[in-house]
């Protein structure tokens, strides 16, 4: 274990729509006054990422700031074009779970694809969205609505395999020491060896 102020936030991203923040990374909150939030605000579960069979890519301490790591990551590719592209990888030392996820933007749409690999059946993964302050998120069949004031944004998932979404009623921190209510949607579904999630917003 190592001292470090890092989060598991490996492969997370944050969307925006020009100066309007949407899905957005829950910061910090606090460090000692409060060690069970601060390890929560570290979790991979509390980033835009996936997480399998609830391994934390790098593993959290006891203590405030201990992680040991746990992950041999590979460095991003970006594309500059009409559509830019980046992606990136990393697989954990005691799962061996491998998670690639590609990031596709174009003038209209992102299109997200994560690729997770690891030997066995019946692995659980949980994937999560932490949505800005004030934005509005309606299920409906496979189709989610997000809201922000007068705009309106659709998220659609493909899996593959049958999945489960919901909403959590969550908080996320804007800066240190400060609490808001915002909504965080969970998607969860289970897969044998490997499996190819789509997100479209």
């Amino acid at each position: 274990f190592i001292g470090t102020h890092l989060h598991n936030d490996l492969l997370s991203f944050v969307f925006a729509d020009g100066d309007t923040p949407i899905i957005v990374d829950p910061g910090a909150y606090c460090y000692t006054s409060n060690i069970s939030a601060w390890k929560n605000f570290r979790s991979a579960k509390k980033h835009n990422t996936v997480i399998v069979d609830d391994e934390e890519p790098n593993l959290l301490g006891n203590s405030t700031f201990l992680m040991k790591y746990n992950t041999h990551a590979k460095s991003m590719s970006y594309i500059h074009g009409q559509i830019e592209h980046c992606e990136g990888e990393y697989t954990t030392i005691e799962g061996k779970m491998t998670h690639h996820r590609s990031f596709d933007l174009s003038s209209r749409d992102l299109i997200i694809i994560d690729l997770l690999s690891k030997q066995g059946d019946g692995h659980k993964a949980y994937m999560s969205f932490h949505y800005n302050e004030g934005v509005n998120v309606e299920i409906k069949n496979n189709s989610i609505t997000l809201m922000v004031g007068e705009k309106q944004y659709r998220m659609i998932i493909n899996t593959g395999v049958p999945y489960n979404v919901n909403t959590l009623d969550d908080t996320i921190s804007p800066s240190f020491g400060v609490l808001k209510k915002a909504t965080t949607l969970i998607v969860e579904f289970e897969f044998d060896n490997q499996v190819i999630c789509t997100t479209k917003i």
